[in-house]
Order: structure tokens, then C-alpha cells, then sequence
């Protein structure tokens, strides 16, 4: 019982981890995107 409680929360600790990692991406990407957009529209102006 203990173990898989354990195994449980090892398992989530590492997908909650994961789901970080990947957000921060995404928002990095995000953010680099829209300053691209911004320099071009810029350049249209």
C-alpha cells in the first residue's frame, strides 16, 4: 500500500515537473513569436 502510494506520487511529482518544463516553453515560444510580430508590425509602420 505504502509502495504504491510511493510509486503514485514519484509518477506525479515527475509529470508535474514535466508540465512545467513544457509550459516554460511554450511561453518562451509565445513570447518570441509576438516579438516577432511586434518588430514587423513596427516595420510596417
Amino acid at each position: 500500500m505504502i509502495l504504491r502510494e510511493f510509486v503514485r506520487l514519484h509518477y506525479f511529482n515527475r509529470f508535474a515537473r514535466d508540465y512545467d518544463s513544457v509550459c516554460a516553453l511554450l511561453c518562451s515560444c509565445l513570447l518570441r513569436f509576438a516579438r516577432i510580430c511586434l518588430d514587423f508590425l513596427l516595420l510596417d509602420l
